[in-house]
């Protein structure tokens, strides 16, 4: 069923998507969840899993980490813990996971075949909601944006994470985010980050049509998959003044069949170079 809901997604014209979405937006509820693209439980972990390897990293013994925008998974937390990690801090702008729900064990949560596992999860018979199991597994999930940020003291996070996320967050908060993320990560520590430069309707950069005034309102904002449209170019940037060196960098190319015509996209993205014009999407590694 799920993989037929995606093919007959693929389907919809863009306009179509980008009317659906700005009209939830406007009606939330409007669109039952069935109809809506879910991440995957398997998928969410093996990002995880991709980054440590990519980091070069076998184990989290005795660190702390802080992954940015988990989104409705939580299970990197229980990741981190069976990986050695002493405390894991979850930073949201709400609570997309539900954490007064009842907790219920799955594969999700255990950590792959063949990983050093430094411990076990605490035992089925301790779990209640999964507020609870995060404080026993001495994790932090804050769902208030810039503030979780700032409730993380300074120079204690050895390792930061994000999957997807960094192209969600508003244009007028995030350099104040990274400036954040720079604060509380402790010198030498290292972040990971994976960008989506995609328009997250289709496939494309149909988003580049839109005038700044009109994209940047609050009505666009809600939609769920309202991205800030800042290029690699200008990412990698802003993280360099915050203060960052990059240490990897691996961009991906956008299919040329689902490019704009530069005579297509609004006049502020006019100076935006033919290389960031065509990236798709980008890994980079980041050090304090």
């Amino acid at each position: 069923m799920e993989n037929i809901l995606k093919s007959a997604k693929n389907l919809i014209p863009w306009k179509l998507r980008y009317w659906i979405k700005l009209t939830e937006a406007k009606h939330p509820g409007l669109i039952p969840s069935v109809f809506k693209q879910k991440s995957e439980p398997k998928h969410y972990n093996d990002v995880f899993y991709q980054a440590l390897e990519t980091m070069g990293i076998e184990n989290l013994k005795e660190k702390v980490i802080c992954e940015m925008g988990p989104g409705q998974f939580l299970s990197h937390a229980f990741l981190a813990y069976q990986l050695g990690a002493d405390r894991t801090y979850l930073l949201e702008i709400d609570d997309f996971a539900g954490q007064d729900e009842d907790a219920k064990m799955s594969r999700a949560l255990l950590l792959r075949a063949g990983m050093k596992k430094i411990r076990n999860l605490p035992e089925m018979e301790e779990w209640g909601t999964w507020k609870k199991c995060l404080k026993m597994l001495n994790a932090r999930y804050y769902t208030d944006g810039i503030e979780g940020y700032r409730r993380i003291p300074d120079n204690t996070v050895d390792f930061v994470f994000s999957f997807s996320v960094a192209e969600h967050i508003r244009k007028n908060v995030i350099r104040e985010t990274m400036q954040e993320m720079y604060r509380f990560m402790k010198h030498g520590g290292i972040s990971y980050h994976a960008v989506d430069l995609k328009d997250h309707f289709g496939g494309g950069k149909n988003h580049l049509r839109f005038s700044e005034t009109d994209w940047e309102d609050s009505i666009h904002y809600k939609m769920d998959n309202y991205t800030n449209r800042i290029s690699c170019s200008e990412l990698i940037a802003m993280w360099k003044e915050c203060g960052f060196s990059v240490s990897y960098l691996k961009r991906e190319k956008m299919d040329k069949r689902k490019l704009l015509q530069r005579r297509q996209m609004n006049s502020v993205f006019s100076d935006m170079s033919e290389k960031d014009f065509a990236t798709g999407s980008f890994v980079v590694i980041l050090r304090k």
